[in-house]
């Protein structure tokens, strides 16, 4: 594909969007200033994911719509935006499965292997329409089958009210900007800008900014903080007794670990489904 045609395709895209927001009450002013945040975000996020490898980037309920509310308040907003922002809850809660990342580590690989990126889209695009598809027929079927309430876990439920419980708040009880938060925000950004101009003025600085959002705004680094804690030590330790080819030749060791990891995890999940029964689980 061209970029002419990726050009077109992502203005039609954004047309889209703006045209769907404003016939569903949104104001234009709001469906720029959301989307121009969560574009954004999502770049952050997945240049956050290039340079640091990070396995995790959830930073859960750090959306657009936070960041409106807490800049102009509920009242400013009015209900028909402030819908759209629970309409929309379901990308804007957490950014752990954001796709940008996983289709740029995709376009690497391939562009690595030799693989065309033409073929590589093909494929995006593929299992894009086929989990979308296989995500509809799940959630309605495996609840009807097992039973939504009592047999499942409670995780989808609350999930799938949270956004709607969001929303009741916010109309029965208007909040006004809030000046803490936006102050916060800004001395996060500042600091994020310190410690960004500290590793490109020093190349020792071992302190890095992206680092520094993803472990403030996740929630999955309370379960993995110790691996990585672990893994920076032994990094920094090769590094400084072995130097860069103790560092290359350590690499398979540690990549065959992750990979093991993955294995093991999705043949225990597919003895499950076989079988029927409970097996192990493995995080994440």
């Amino acid at each position: 594909m061209s970029h002419r045609a990726l050009m077109l395709t992502f203005i039609v895209g954004i047309a889209f969007l703006i045209f769907f927001c404003l016939k569903a009450g949104m104001s234009l002013w709001a469906i720029l200033v959301f989307f121009g945040l969560y574009f954004a975000f999502s770049t952050a996020v997945s240049r956050m994911r290039a340079e640091l490898g990070s396995p995790m980037h959830d930073l859960h309920y750090t959306g657009p719509e936070r960041v409106m509310v807490a800049a102009v308040g509920t009242r400013s907003l009015g209900p028909n935006n402030l819908s759209m922002f629970s309409f929309f809850w379901f990308f804007t809660r957490t950014f752990d499965s954001h796709p940008m990342p996983h289709q740029l580590e995709g376009f690497k690989l391939a562009s690595t292997s030799g693989i065309r990126s033409r073929f590589m889209l093909f494929a995006i695009l593929i299992a894009l329409v086929v989990g979308i598809l296989s995500q509809f027929w799940a959630l309605i079927s495996i609840p009807y089958r097992l039973g939504a309430v009592h047999e499942m876990s409670r995780v989808p439920i609350i999930y799938g009210s949270e956004p709607w419980r969001n929303l009741q708040n916010w109309l029965t009880h208007p909040l006004s900007p809030d000046y803490w938060a936006l102050g916060f925000t800004g001395i996060g950004l500042l600091f994020s800008l310190f410690l960004m101009l500290m590793r490109m003025k020093f190349f020792w600085f071992p302190f890095h900014p992206a680092a520094y959002a993803a472990v403030c705004g996740s929630w999955a680094v309370n379960y993995i903080w110790f691996t990585l804690l672990v893994a920076w030590v032994l990094k920094l330790v090769l590094l400084k007794y072995g130097g860069r080819n103790a560092h290359r030749k350590a690499m398979p060791f540690f990549l065959g670990l992750i990979l093991g990891q993955f294995t093991v995890g999705s043949l225990w999940t597919i003895l499950g489904m076989l079988f029927n029964i409970p097996t192990y689980g493995i995080w994440p």
